[in-house]
């Protein structure tokens, strides 16, 4: 069970880590709070100098999928522990380099909206022209629910859970894609979609 929980980050490279992952403990939470009390904080600065007693003391074992709370241990031969607080953020597509295109929402944007439709009034030909934008994007986006992305920050990298891989990963930027200038160029020259300049 010790072992099963425990993940490799970065394997291969010079910042190898090893993870784990928890979850606070209400009750013992307290009991540090009251230990904190008695100790005159003194208690509180041995948890921050030492971060594996601060985890394993307000936290209980839990997968690393469901951490709130991760701890990291260098791989190296100083065998250093770090922790990090596993954060959420909203975002449209299923990781952070998903879109809203990826998504499908209640409605087609080519579905005419209620207020486009012809009326015997007006007569086939006649389509109202005063519909209201916010209106139009709460038709067709109230019932989109944004993904979930679960992240921490270590060293000024973070790291997100990646469903397929079940292991956090770094977030990369530009420089470690594997591209040239001119394919970047022409994958998004065109901009944002139509249906992501309106989600924004």
């Amino acid at each position: 069970m010790e072992q099963e929980n425990v993940k490799i980050l970065n394997r291969g490279e010079e910042d190898e880590m090893e993870l784990q992952g928890f979850r606070l403990s209400r009750w013992r939470l307290a009991v540090v709070g009251l230990g904190v009390l008695c100790t005159g904080g003194f208690l509180l600065l041995l948890l921050y100098w030492l971060p594996e007693w601060c985890v394993k003391s307000t936290c209980t074992r839990t997968t690393v999928q469901d951490a709130q709370v991760v701890l990291l241990r260098s791989t190296d031969e100083f065998r250093r522990w770090f922790l990090a607080k596993v954060r959420v953020m909203l975002a449209p597509g299923r990781s952070p380099f998903h879109i809203l295109d990826t998504q499908t929402t209640t409605t087609s944007p080519f579905t005419p909206s209620p207020d486009t439709t012809p009326t015997a009034e007006k007569g086939p030909r006649h389509q109202t022209s005063e519909a209201d934008p916010g209106q139009e994007l709460i038709r067709r986006y109230g019932e989109y629910q944004p993904t979930q992305i679960r992240y921490f920050t270590h060293h000024s990298a973070k790291y997100y859970w990646n469903e397929e891989a079940q292991n956090f990963e770094v977030l990369t930027g530009l420089e470690d894609l594997q591209g040239s200038c001119s394919a970047l160029h022409s994958e998004h020259s065109t901009g944002l979609s139509r249906n992501l300049q309106e989600y924004r």
